[in-house]
């Protein structure tokens, strides 16, 4: 449950701050091929975990659940771990819904997709009366960025600066996302609506969808179900600003807080004349340049032949993937405190397993096949490895089933940007690997030679192929 401290927050989460009990949970698990299937998604979700990865995975078709499972620590300092309805931020992802908000204006008469930019500018440059709303959503407009926003401007400020440097193609003429167009377009909603943005999706968006836990970066919300994202070694809660504060600089473009099981309500409700009319929905997923839609990629998918809406997410520390099929209607959010979570990749290898697809192994950022060793094993190898020339290996307990490490005048990875940390599961009964989400990177191993807890040594293979042996350090 989130904290009410400011009245955007009261609004948003309103529908629930009163309730005595928890409600039991609507979903029910669908039955047949989807058992065999959600089995072999735990399985490969479980291997990712051990090599580092953590998050939430929901999947649901129409009202009837097909997998939700989480994986991993949702914050690696407590151990706390990753649950169903842990929060995350879903950064750039978040576009996707102010385009959303955009089209349920269209619906209600209150703006239209063929307006121009200079409708919601004063004194608004000549090319802006040239630049529709649809082209700031489909990512066409001719803007390439370079503005700089403050999170304390004023909206009119912002949305003028916004339009102060000329675009750098004439529009519709080339694809090229203008992330800081999805602030725009959040001003459009509050200008249109005559509301401030965050309560126009909780009115027309998370509450239609029935939505029961969602907030925006700077919110307080329950730490005991608040992420921590992790990039570089460098933490962030999911509920503190990425960039210094939440306002204009961010609004609309990122910033929401929210479950995987919220999430796909909204997906589920976009669907089902909740939150758009049909025709509508169909102006949203109608492929344009570079196969985009108004706010939304689109894909084919071809084991139901029919088109699918997809999102990615991206800021610092979470990683995120939504999608949408819009012929069996089956849908899937993928989020992630990891900032080298392959989302996208997530999402595919989940919808294949759900289909039959035979998946490819042998990709390089496929998890190797793990096994579990016992606990007195795994706690055995915790401690600082070093050899006679100064290296050093700090290896500490990661999850239930696998180690972290950190390196000193050692290579762990070669190729993924952090080289001096890595997660090592075992994958043989005294081997365990190094494993990069980087396809191509070059990962290291770890052979122990101790036995029923003993302490022993190491032999330690970095991704060059020098060995070393280590021994713990007394």
């Amino acid at each position: 449950m989130l904290v009410p401290l400011s009245p955007r927050l009261v609004l948003l989460v309103a529908p629930f701050l009163w309730g005595t009990a928890a409600p039991a949970d609507p979903l029910a698990a669908e039955p047949g091929p989807w058992d065999k299937a959600s089995k072999k998604i735990e399985a490969f979700l479980s291997d990712s975990a051990a090599f580092g990865w953590s998050g939430t995975v929901h999947m649901q078709r129409g009202n009837k659940k097909v997998f939700s499972g989480a994986f991993g620590l949702a914050d690696d300092e407590s151990g706390r771990r990753c649950e169903v309805n842990t929060l995350y931020e879903v950064g750039s992802l978040t576009q996707a819904l102010t385009a959303t908000a955009v089209l349920t204006l269209v619906d209600e008469g209150k703006l239209g997709l063929s307006e121009p930019l200079s409708t919601y500018v004063s004194d608004a440059p000549e090319y802006a009366a040239k630049i529709s709303v649809a082209q700031l959503c489909q990512g066409n407009s001719g803007f390439a960025g370079g503005v700089s926003v403050k999170a304390d401007d004023a909206r009119d400020v912002a949305l003028a600066k916004l339009l102060s440097r000329d675009p750098k193609h004439a529009p519709g003429a080339v694809h090229d996302r203008w992330d800081d167009g999805f602030v725009f377009l959040a001003g459009v909603v509050e200008k249109a609506s005559g509301m401030n943005f965050e309560a126009y999706l909780q009115s027309a968006v998370f509450g239609p969808s029935k939505v029961e836990s969602v907030a925006f970066v700077g919110d307080e919300v329950d730490a005991a179900l608040e992420a921590t994202g992790y990039e570089r070694g460098r933490p962030r809660a999911a509920s503190k600003p990425p960039y210094g504060s939440y306002g204009w600089n961010y609004r609309g473009a990122g910033g929401l807080v929210i479950s995987a099981p919220d999430l796909a309500k909204v997906l589920v409700a976009l669907q089902g004349d909740k939150l758009l009319k049909k025709e509508t929905l169909a102006v949203m997923a109608r492929r344009g340049p570079a196969d985009q839609g108004l706010g939304w990629g689109i894909d084919r998918d071809y084991h139901a032949s029919c088109d699918r809406l997809e999102a990615l997410g991206e800021t610092q520390g979470f990683r995120s993937f939504a999608s949408v099929n819009l012929g069996t209607q089956l849908v899937t959010v993928v989020l992630s405190n990891r900032s080298d979570c392959p989302a996208r990749f997530m999402d595919t290898i989940v919808r294949d397993i759900a289909s039959g697809e035979k998946l490819l192994t042998k990709q390089s950022f496929y998890p190797p096949e793990t096994v579990k060793w016992s606990t007195k094993d795994l706690d055995a190898l915790v401690g600082t490895w070093v050899d006679g020339d100064g290296a050093e290996l700090e290896l500490k307990r990661y999850g239930e089933r696998s180690l972290t490490a950190e390196a000193y005048r050692v290579s762990l990875a070669a190729g993924t940007g952090e080289t001096k940390r890595a997660i090592f599961a075992p994958v043989a009964k005294r081997e365990l690997v190094n494993h990069s989400w980087s396809p191509g990177a070059k990962v290291s191993k770890l052979e122990w030679n101790g036995k029923r807890g003993a302490k022993g040594v190491l032999t330690f293979t970095d991704p060059e192929g020098v060995k070393r042996t280590l021994s713990l350090q007394e």
